[in-house]
């Protein structure tokens, strides 16, 4: 029989023994989850290059700070490249699969919004060329950080046309690299997100989709009724505290990791959003819509194929006779809710004050 662990600073918590019923149910939902593990591993190999590259705050040389961005920012284009084949064959195998258009859209769309993703796709480039990734670092009060010189880059390379119109609008000298870094490194991790649930949009069997966001809600769920620190939940598969307990002193330890983090971003994709407009408002029971001109705002929560939704955000504008709102999954904690309501803020305010 299996256990249910909890993994916090080292140390391991064995909250229950599970059922074998209860062992194969969990099981079950983890391979779910992990149906898409292969583009799962995209994130996963960058977020390492990520972690490793957070060590320049305590090396004191110069060179080797710098051979940190390098390997990032080169993590960042391998990143990019396995999404560009992975869609590519995906969209070539069946002619109806557009993964491959959404992922052209998405990048393009990174490329022209983020100053950050432009800068470091060039810098990239400088530096294959054989310049620097950095040109210096420096002390603040706000902290340390590592800069590029402004001319420099504009001087020494072929950089490309929006981006050298971005750096010679620039006031400051110096191009703040960790900053652009860091700011990507969360671009990607939404770009990872949406790609993945629009790899499950487009799968052949169009139930996969629901069945592995109702499973990710599943596993949502499950961490806040069972965690009872901060650790990782695990399924220990040999039951390792009862052996201890028996005293055997031969064992081998075989986790399976439950996986929160993922579900969480598969979940926090699976947004809906509503843009009407009417001239008439009016109350519904269930989700908004718009019908001859009337506009039924929708209710705080409402039940679809087996999913709650949770309206986070609302925006009614009788002047101009618009109406919009956001749903979301209703087992999201704060912060996530918070942080969506934030993103799409901007595109909902535009939507809003159009007079169109």
């Amino acid at each position: 029989m299996a256990s249910l662990v909890e993994f916090e600073e080292n140390k391991i918590s064995v909250l229950r023994t599970l059922s074998q019923e209860e062992e194969e149910t969990i099981l079950g939902y983890i391979e779910d989850v992990n149906f898409i593990d292969q583009i799962r591993g995209f994130y996963q190999h960058l977020t390492v290059a990520y972690n490793d590259y957070l060590n320049w705050k305590s090396e004191r040389d110069r060179f080797k700070k710098e051979r940190y961005v390098i390997n990032y920012i080169s993590a960042v284009s391998e990143f990019v490249e396995k999404w560009e084949k992975y869609s590519k064959r995906k969209s070539e195998r069946n002619e109806n699969n557009k993964l491959a258009e959404h992922w052209k859209e998405r990048i393009t769309n990174l490329y022209d919004n983020s100053f950050e993703y432009r800068f470091l796709y060039n810098l990239r480039n400088y530096t294959q060329h054989g310049g620097s990734a950095i040109t210096g670092t420096n002390s603040s009060v706000s902290g340390d950080y590592l800069y590029m010189k402004r001319e420099m880059f504009l001087n020494d390379f072929k950089v490309q046309k929006v981006l050298r119109e971005d750096l010679e609008a620039m006031e400051d000298k110096n191009i703040v690299v960790n900053t652009a870094i860091d700011k990507v490194h969360k671009e990607l991790e939404e770009f990872q997100n949406a790609m993945a649930t629009k790899d499950l949009e487009e799968e052949d069997n169009s139930g996969d989709s629901q069945k592995i966001l109702l499973s990710s809600i599943w596993v949502l769920e499950f961490y806040n009724n069972n965690q009872i620190g901060y650790g990782k939940l695990m399924l220990d598969l040999n039951d390792s505290q009862e052996k201890v307990n028996q005293g055997e002193e031969s064992f081998q330890f075989q986790f399976r990791e439950i996986p929160y983090e993922y579900a969480k971003g598969l979940v926090r994709s699976a947004y809906i959003d509503f843009y009407l407009k009417g001239n008439e408002f009016f109350n519904s029971s269930n989700i908004p819509y718009e019908d001859n001109g009337k506009i039924y705002q929708g209710a705080k929560v409402f039940k679809a194929n087996g999913v709650e939704w949770e309206k986070i955000k609302e925006i009614v504008n009788i002047e101009n006779n618009k109406y919009c709102a956001l749903y979301v999954p209703i087992v999201l904690n704060k912060d996530d809710k918070e942080d969506l309501n934030y993103q799409f803020s901007n595109s909902m305010e535009r939507f809003i004050q159009d007079k169109s």
